[in-house]
């Protein structure tokens, strides 16, 4: 059986990353790009703003053997705590990059002429933090076209919420006010692996949590999950029986008082389960990641991680 782990984004994506947590950052393979432990390449530029500390870089990478030739650039998060960041010249658009990993994004790298051979790295804006309150320029490798095409050397420090004109805040802990400044947030993870327990042949399903938050009041918000399996290859659905979910780790006793019971927790191939509850808020609360495990019913030595959002205090 051929274990593949990934991530699948609708607005943000978190990573689903097995029990050993982000740190260790096993690489795997998702739809807009790949995680890996370090960013390839001789050439960092640091961050550090807004109590996110991160490095950028972009290399041109070769492998004859492969037939690639790609232009990849690459987030490294230092931060002790999730990045969420945006950087549309990357094509690297509203992600989250857990504590200690490095997302990774290459792109073709077209044609190579002799002209174009120089490390001709621009300045270009990343934005980051829980609502973007700040942008940097960013180590960037611009491909041959968009260098035919004038990409633009930009100079983008400093605070991009107002325009960029409000001076950053001295502590983190002014940073968030995330959930009042969007009153409505949703986001999906997910995490895919092999239940074909067959080591020639593999038979792929996807399990997705849809998170969704709301802004009851000043004082307290609306926190619902929706989870489910998705069949990747056809036939897979037939190969297990269902899987125990459990609710997000710092949510558990509150998931058990507020009724999460033993068929909240039951997910079968065709089930479609919801689970909503009502949390405190405040404003010092911000973005963080938290594990949903699953335990095969079948195997309970077999399980799975997937990291969804959570909102907790500084």
């Amino acid at each position: 059986m051929k274990i593949v782990r990934g991530a699948l984004i609708s607005f943000f994506f978190i990573v689903s990353i097995g029990l050993s947590r982000a740190a260790d950052c096993p690489k795997h393979y998702i739809e807009s790009g790949e995680f890996s432990k370090s960013c390839r390449g001789v050439v960092h530029q640091k961050h550090n703003t807004g109590g996110f500390a991160f490095t950028t870089s972009s290399i041109r990478r070769y492998e004859s053997n492969a037939f690639v030739d790609v232009y990849e650039s690459c987030i490294k998060n230092n931060s002790g705590r999730a990045l969420p960041a945006d950087w549309q010249a990357a094509e690297m658009p509203d992600i989250m990059v857990p504590n200690g990993c490095a997302f990774i994004k290459a792109l073709p790298a077209n044609r190579i002429t002799k002209a174009d051979q120089q490390s001709d790295f621009l300045n270009t804006c990343i934005k980051f933090g829980n609502t973007w309150e700040y942008s940097d320029s960013a180590s960037y490798l611009p491909t041959p076209y968009e260098r035919k095409n004038g990409t633009n050397d930009v100079v983008c420090a400093g605070v991009a919420g107002s325009g960029g004109t409000n001076g950053a805040p001295e502590n983190a802990s002014t940073l968030s006010k995330f959930l009042r400044a969007t009153k409505e947030f949703f986001w999906e993870s997910s995490t895919t692996f092999d239940v074909d327990k067959r080591a020639e042949t593999e038979k792929l399903v996807a399990f997705v949590v849809d998170t969704h938050f709301q802004l009851l009041s000043d004082s307290e918000y609306q926190y619902r999950i929706e989870y489910f399996f998705k069949e990747l290859d056809e036939g897979a659905f037939a190969l297990f029986p269902g899987f125990d979910v459990s609710p997000p780790e710092p949510f558990s006793e509150q998931f058990a008082k507020s009724g999460w019971t033993e068929k909240s927790s039951n997910v079968g191939p065709k089930d479609r389960n919801t689970f909503e509850i009502s949390l405190p808020y405040s404003d010092d609360m911000e973005l963080a990641d938290a594990a949903v495990y699953l335990t095969a019913h079948e195997d309970k030595a077999e399980r799975h991680a997937v990291y969804i959002p959570i909102l907790q205090a500084q």
